[in-house]
């Protein structure tokens, strides 16, 4: 409640972080007072950001956690995703989905500015957090305990991205950036690409040929060289060698020498500028009118050197990949509002985020059936494009029936007074999520090796009926959502009250297309796959060489495997809730939610054409399988104890918490369809008729906060879990490892959470006054979760376990300085997780683990004026890896999987104009 924030900001003055000085040369007066207005000097920047949310945090009637853009900007993270981890009991993972309270992130929902948004990622049915920038933030909320006005998907909590605000006045940035990662000095990587790769898009260049496209719809989704035949026979005579000329034309419109070479990249570049106003008009300005613009490119290149070993004989069955990643991001956004007297609001926003990625890699190693010993090596190299857009229009209104509105509905008769205070909240949203992967290519090469050195002695693309795979890939996924609050608060003697009730809808669909086209080589002479020593065939594989009758090349687009999906997603609820304060020490707030949930997903085959039998996979099950529809009824409850002068505290409150909520399957994860993950090359199906996951929450909170900006907070939680939905190892091979879903028996997580911030200028007196701007926060996450798999085991070796990805224990602190002359800030941030379960042992093959990770960050910031900043970060100072460890009988702890991160050192400097 307002009123509530409005007392606990006055019981913090320090966290304002204020000094007055007397500008040069006035002179004080008798009184004590000068001539001339004070000079306001802003210091204490880094504690000011760290507290800057603390009065949001207290007057929430549940348990959230809070970043401020000005909190993320000092430790230098750059994605939303980097700087979620830095929230009690949140870990990253993968750099793009954070995993909240050791729950995965089907477990955790993600808004914008409240709203639900579709996400770009054909993996996952949630948000990949890395493609928004931290420069169009405002704060993150992380709310972790359950409230009836949020959607009921909600396991470990709900992240809310909420974008910058109109400025109250004149605003016009400028930053420009630069930086290096230390692992680009050596086995970079580049290909051929395209000429707008560098602003972010395809230049359609990678696009399925149109002769290859125009041929699937022609030979009806089968262009082998046997089913062509039998086409051209349907028009008069022909021949196998007019059909396999026709093929080998085909062949020919791929662009199957992909340019991979060494070759020294650039530097990082970032570019960022911001423009906007607020204008206040009518003789009394009551009317304001504002806008703002912002604009951001980020380009960069990454080694990601990995190595893959086996669990058997791991010195002998390895293999060693060099990765180089080039990432571009584009962000463009455009807000509008226009106010009367602060009471009626309308604003008016459209946001588009671009991010791509080009990943160049060439690899070679060892394995069953290509050994050193018997003088022989298996290599692979490829590219990979993936453009992700994410364009969001939003139109949102507040409404509110105060003192101004009510002078001005004068002329009705009816005495409104009763409802002052009074608010109606609505929102729009219309969004698109699209992905492409055009091109993706994929080539294998063996190689003759001198046994004891190692040497290669030649190389040549391997002779199989998938020498060449090219994957061309489509994502879009379309959400509307809209929804209306309505607010009404009561003040008695002793009572704050507040009422609210509202609705929300949300459609989502989404089309999901893969055509894979196979490079047969099968019956091609050895010698015309002979390829350059290094192992990148693409002498083998050029235009002419396909072309050459002689070579027999030959296309297929046949995977066998239902590889495409369509999808679609309904939710609609409805909730009541009250919130009632009593004598500003009791606090009591409950609610209830309904939703209806309406989900289909059915793999389809894109190649099919048979009118029979159509596209659409139907399980042998039926389609209800393919289908989810629930609903049900969501309770919320939470009680606050509020005392000020606590234990030496000026502010205290203790909560507690309790809901039901759910976590449903993903819209891949109920379809039939076979998917690829491009990191892993792992199978991924689906599993229809996938049960939704019931969710008791439990949480305690006590929270500390003293005049000076200093807090301790202790949290405790424990989350129930019916039919929990986990990812397990299916039949495959070492070669062809295959993931699916399964609904387990039960599953628990428990835990505490401890969060601090203390200045440490009561060092002044040991140290000297420069103490005075030095402070450290921190948080430490402790806790377990135990999983129940069941009858649906899967021959897994552990039956009971933890969950996967959930750490036993997160870290995360850091050491600020604040000069006292406003000049200088600096902090040293560390984050580490405890090791957690990366997949699933099966067959008596013990669960592998992905090990901690120390993370260590350096930032220094310089303001010489107002309105200049420079800074300087360093990322991962220990230059810390990535690795993951499985357990074998006879080897001990193997490292079956590690990955570089490097060091990456970095400069910005910010006009502000």
């Amino acid at each position: 409640m307002k009123m509530r924030a409005s007392k606990i900001l006055m019981s913090l003055p320090a966290a304002i972080a204020l000094a007055s000085a007397p500008q040069a040369g006035a002179e004080e007066t008798a009184s004590g007072t000068t001539g001339v207005i004070e000079e306001v000097v802003v210091v204490g920047r880094l504690k000011s950001s760290a507290t800057d949310v603390v009065v949001e945090r207290l007057d929430q009637e549940v348990v959230v956690d809070l970043l401020s853009a000005e909190d993320i900007s000092r430790v230098g993270d750059s994605t939303v995703a980097a700087a979620l981890r830095r929230v009690p009991g949140l870990t990253l993972v993968d750099n793009q989905f954070v995993y909240v309270r050791g729950l995965g992130e089907r477990y955790s929902s993600t808004l914008l500015d409240g709203a639900t948004v579709p996400s770009p990622d054909f993996m996952r049915n949630v948000i990949p957090l890395d493609i928004f920038p931290t420069n169009i933030l405002d704060s993150l909320a992380v709310q972790k305990g359950y409230s009836a006005d949020m959607p009921a998907a909600f396991g470990g909590g709900n992240i809310d991205i909420r974008t910058r605000n109109i400025p109250d006045g004149p605003i016009f940035d400028i930053e420009v950036g630069s930086g290096w990662n230390f692992e680009s000095g050596s086995n970079t990587f580049t290909s051929s690409g395209g000429d707008d790769d560098w602003f972010g898009a395809d230049d359609g260049g990678r696009a399925l040929p149109a002769e290859i496209s125009g041929a699937i719809q022609q030979y009806r989704g089968d262009v082998s060289t046997p089913n062509i035949l039998n086409t051209l026979r349907f028009d008069g005579p022909a021949t196998l060698t007019e059909a396999t000329a026709i093929n080998r034309q085909l062949a020919t419109s791929l662009d199957a020498t992909t340019g991979i070479r060494e070759a020294d990249v650039d530097a990082d570049i970032s570019l960022e500028t911001t423009l906007g106003n607020r204008f206040y008009l009518g003789d009394q300005e009551q009317w304001e009118v504002g806008g703002m613009a912002i604009l951001a490119y980020d380009n960069t290149f990454r080694n990601r050197e990995r190595v893959n070993r086996g669990l058997i004989d791991p010195d002998e069955r390895f293999f060693r990949t060099s990765r180089t990643v080039h990432q571009v991001s584009v962000t463009g956004a455009l807000k509008a509002g226009v106010s009367w007297n602060g009471e009626q609001n309308v604003d008016v926003s459209y946001l588009f985020l671009r991010n791509t990625e080009e990943d160049t890699n060439v690899g070679s190693g060892f394995n069953a059936n290509f050994l050193q010993s018997d003088g022989q090596r298996l290599g692979a190299y490829g590219t990979r494009y993936e453009q992700r857009d994410l364009g969001v229009f939003m139109l949102d209104g507040s409404h509110e029936l105060g003192s101004a509105t009510l002078d001005f509905l004068d002329f009705i008769p009816a005495d409104l007074s009763a409802l002052e205070g009074l608010r109606f909240e609505w929102y729009y949203s219309d969004s698109t999520a699209e992905t492409e992967v055009p091109n993706e290519t994929s080539f294998l090469t063996q190689s003759i090796v001198d046994p004891v050195s190692g040497a290669i002695q030649s190389t040549r693309l391997r002779n199989t009926n998938s020498a060449g795979i090219f994957r061309f890939t489509e994502l879009e996924d379309e959400v509307q959502s809209y929804g209306t609050d309505v607010i009404l608060p009561i003040f008695l003697d002793d009572w704050d009250l507040e009422f609210a009730g509202g609705w929300d809808y949300a459609r989502k669909g989404r089309e999901f297309l893969l055509t894979q086209v196979f490079l047969d080589a099968s019956q091609t002479p050895l010698a015309a796959l002979e390829a350059d020593i290094s192992g990148i065939a693409d002498n083998a594989v050029t235009r002419p060489a396909i072309a050459n009758p002689a070579n027999a090349f030959e296309i297929s687009v046949n995977s066998g495997l239902p590889d495409s999906y369509l999808a679609g997603q309904i939710t609609e609820g409805v909730y009541g809730k009250f919130d009632a304060t009593w004598q500003g020490t009791w606090r009591f707030s409950a609610g209830v939610r309904y939703e209806e949930f309406r989900q289909a997903s059915l793999a389809i085959d894109n190649l099919q054409f048979d009118p029979v039998i159509g596209q659409a996979i139907i399980p042998p099950t039926g389609l209800q399988d393919s289908t989810l529809l629930t609903d049900d009824y969501y309770p919320s409850a939470a009680l606050t104890w509020i005392q000020q002068n606590f234990m030496g505290a000026d502010d205290f409150q203790l909560r507690f918490g309790f809901s039901q909520t759910v976590a449903r399957p993903d819209l891949r994860e109920i379809s039939a369809a076979v998917y690829i993950d491009p990191l892993t090359e792992s199978r991924i199906v689906g599993t229809p008729g996938l049960d939704p996951s019931d969710i008791s929450n439990y949480d305690a909170r006590a929270e500390w906060f003293w005049g000076n900006g200093d807090s301790f907070t202790v949290s405790l939680f424990y989350k129930d879990i019916e039919n929990p939905i986990e990812t397990v190892q299916a039949a495959g091979t070492d070669d062809n490892q295959v993931l699916t879903f399964i609904n387990a028996d039960t599953g628990e997580v428990y835990g505490i959470e401890f969060e601090f911030l203390k200045g440490l200028g009561f060092m002044a007196d040991y140290v000297g006054g420069w103490a005075d701007g030095l402070f450290v926060s921190g948080n430490l996450t402790l806790s377990d979760s135990e999983i129940q798999i069941g009858e649906n085991a899967l021959s897994l070796t552990n039956d009971s376990r933890r969950l996967t990805q959930h750490s036993e224990w997160v870290l995360n602190t850091h050491l600020g300085y604040d000069s006292p002359d406003g000049l200088h800030s600096a902090s040293v941030v560390y984050n580490v997780y405890g090791e957690r379960i990366f997949s699933a042992g099966r067959f008596g093959a013990e669960d592998s683990f992905e090990q901690p990770i120390h993370l260590v960050d350096l930032v220094y910031s310089f303001y010489p004026t107002d309105r200049v900043t420079f800074q300087l970060k360093v990322q991962n100072l220990l230059d810390d890896e990535r690795e993951i460890e499985q357990d074998s009988v006879d080897f001990g702890a193997v490292t079956i999987f590690e990955q570089l991160i490097g060091t990456t050192a970095s400069a910005s400097l910010k006009w502000s104009f």
